[in-house]
């Protein structure tokens, strides 16, 4: 008798719910699908990595339009040097300066200038002897050849018993030093300097 209240008690239940207007058992279905999926993708999204911006590819403004990543040329330099210890070190300590810039150093004996092309380089050192008011033998063959236009990327180091003389080379930068060890550092240190301004150094 009991177990037939409870059971009718039941059907009166439902019997309400179903009389309810507007009431479906479809609709919540439904709506409890719809949610759990909206509840999927926003879980999908918030475990989506962020793509990432790389440098030199989008501007920071939000443009989609691709940047391209503009890379200077290294500079090339060029170091020609008579033979002797004092030159061969001032032109070592020059090239390890320019080195730290990241800068491109090709050292040579002066014997070889001639066949070189000025034009592949941003600036040429020599480190040359003045003997009897003269330039080296070679230096003087690779002058001859040069263009006016090039000339003033050469920066000229020479070594001479008077050290008040002069080039009388035009447009030539030129520095007449005396042969001391103790001066290698101040002198490359100056020639440093000089190519830094020929190629912009930052």
């Amino acid at each position: 008798m009991n177990f037939g209240k409870k059971t009718a008690a039941i059907l009166i239940i439902v019997s309400a719910v179903l009389l309810v207007p507007g009431y479906s058992f479809a609709q919540d279905s439904l709506e409890v699908s719809g949610q759990a999926k909206e509840d999927t993708i926003q879980q999908e999204a918030a475990e989506q990595p962020k793509e990432s911006v790389k440098q030199g590819t989008m501007e920071e403004s939000g443009s989609n339009q691709p940047v391209e990543k503009v890379t200077k040329p290294v500079a090339k330099i060029l170091i020609a040097r008579q033979e002797s210890d004092f030159k061969h070190a001032v032109a070592l300590q020059t090239k390890k300066l320019l080195k730290e810039q990241n800068l491109a150093v090709e050292c040579i004996d002066i014997k070889t200038l001639k066949k070189k092309v000025s034009k592949k380089y941003d600036a040429i050192v020599i480190i040359n002897e003045v003997r009897a008011w003269h330039l080296n033998m070679h230096t003087r063959q690779f002058f001859d050849k040069l263009e006016q236009s090039e000339r003033k990327k050469i920066i000229m180091v020479s070594t001479a018993k008077g050290i008040d003389w002069k080039t009388k080379e035009k447009d030539i930068d030129a520095v007449t030093v005396a042969s001391e060890m103790n001066t290698v550092n101040e002198i490359a240190e100056t020639v440093f300097k000089k190519i830094a301004l020929l190629v912009k150094l930052d």
